[in-house]
C-alpha cells in the first residue's frame, strides 16, 4: 500500500491532503468531492478523523474506474 498502513480500525491513510487536492487530482470541484466523501462515509467505506482517513474494509470499495458509484455523486 502506497500511502496506508494496517490499522486497527482498517487503513490508516497515512499521506495527509486536503478535499481541494484530490478534486484538483481528480479534475471535479471541491463540492463534489465532499459529496463523494460524505456518502463513502454514510455507507461505511470510508471514516474521516480530522486529517485522517481510515478505510475499515479495502476489499469493499471499488477498484475499477468504471465501478458503479453510489447515487448522489
Amino acid at each position: 500500500q502506497l500511502y496506508g498502513e494496517e490499522h486497527r480500525y482498517g487503513i490508516l491513510v497515512s499521506k495527509e491532503i486536503n478535499k481541494s487536492e484530490i478534486a484538483e487530482i481528480l479534475g471535479v470541484n471541491r463540492r463534489s468531492v465532499i459529496r463523494a466523501m460524505a456518502l463513502l462515509e454514510e455507507e461505511g467505506l470510508v471514516r474521516l478523523d480530522g486529517k485522517q482517513l481510515i478505510i475499515p474494509n479495502l476489499d469493499a470499495l471499488p477498484h475499477d474506474a468504471n465501478a458503479p458509484l453510489p447515487a448522489g455523486i
